[in-house]
């Protein structure tokens, strides 16, 4: 394990070899994760946290900075002593992370794992990063997660909205994480999404087609089909199966309300009718399935299917 060494002020560590090429933000969650991300992207502006220059200048660290094996870290040594070192009761994201019930429940829904990657079924209203004080993240759980299986943390490398259920990807280690970026980027996700849409009134929605809206003034693309018979529905709703072509944030949502004219049910940010009744109060988005070639097994294919109710994978 590296070691900090007081110089002067500074708190001093060498960035790991295994640490190599890291955002200086996922490093110091490496380094410090019973520390809230919000807490520490604060030190950062402030500059209380930078990187040694070869002749002992230091320089301020942005979070998108990526840190190399051998370079030195300096935190001012007050903040490092009192902020970061501090017990899990002084920091209350911590004490949600080793919630032992949220923890096995996490530790339930996990679908999928292998020497490189975990697969989950991710509930409705879980955070995923970047939760509040007072809002419990799935981040805060990675420490706990990595030691259920004696391993290191496992990383994010994609991402669900808070209220978006179903299937996410875990990286059991930086190459991996590296590999699955890779293929993300590069299309290699294939991504499929169950969606409950209302129609708006006179609107009556094609058994199939393709959605080609900007996002954000960013070109997005998203096939959709009728499955009506899916899952039981309030009357006057759909089931649809979506496929991502692009990944903007908030794809899907923005494509059924304004390329579909048919908002998603729970969708209350783009008009969604909030609740039918007798059905759970919910967004109705759900990743459904994840398929992508093995980045470690070029022959092998993971594919793994999460229905709202029960759940299978398939690896060939």
């Amino acid at each position: 394990m590296m070691e900090w060494l007081r110089v002067m002020r500074w708190m001093q560590r060498a960035v790991a070899p295994r640490e190599h090429a890291m955002r200086a933000d996922r490093w110091l969650r490496h380094v410090f994760p019973h520390v809230p991300q919000s807490f520490l992207q604060k030190q950062l502006r402030q500059r209380k946290i930078r990187v040694v220059n070869a002749d002992g200048t230091k320089t301020s660290v942005k979070p998108q900075d990526v840190l190399l094996a051998g370079t030195t870290v300096a935190i001012d040594a007050f903040l490092y002593e009192n902020g970061l070192q501090g017990t899990a009761a002084e920091h209350p994201q911590s004490e949600k992370a080793y919630n032992r019930s949220v923890l096995d429940d996490l530790v339930q829904r996990i679908l999928y794992d292998d020497d490189n990657f975990l697969i989950l079924n991710k509930p409705p209203g879980l955070v995923v990063q970047d939760g509040s004080r007072l809002e419990t993240s799935l981040v805060s759980y990675l420490p706990a997660l990595g030691a259920v299986f004696n391993d290191e943390p496992p990383r994010l490398v994609h991402r669900l909205d808070k209220d978006t259920s179903g299937l996410l990807v875990l990286a059991r280690h930086r190459l991996a994480a590296a590999r699955f970026t890779e293929l993300l980027q590069g299309g290699g996700i294939q991504k499929t999404y169950n969606a409950l849409v209302t129609p708006r009134r006179g609107r009556e929605l094609p058994k199939s087609g393709e959605i080609d809206l900007p996002v954000q003034n960013q070109p997005a693309r998203s096939y959709f089909k009728r499955v009506d018979d899916l899952y039981d529905r309030p009357e006057g709703t759909l089931w649809l199966e979506m496929l991502l072509d692009t990944g903007r944030k908030h794809q899907l949502r923005v494509h059924c309300a304004q390329g579909l004219n048919a908002p998603i049910v729970g969708d209350r940010k783009y008009g969604g009718v909030p609740r039918y009744p007798g059905f759970s109060e919910r967004l109705y988005l759900h990743a459904k399935r994840l398929r992508f070639q093995d980045p470690f097994q070029p022959k092998r294919v993971i594919d793994i299917t999460c229905e709202m109710a029960q759940s299978s994978s398939k690896v060939h």
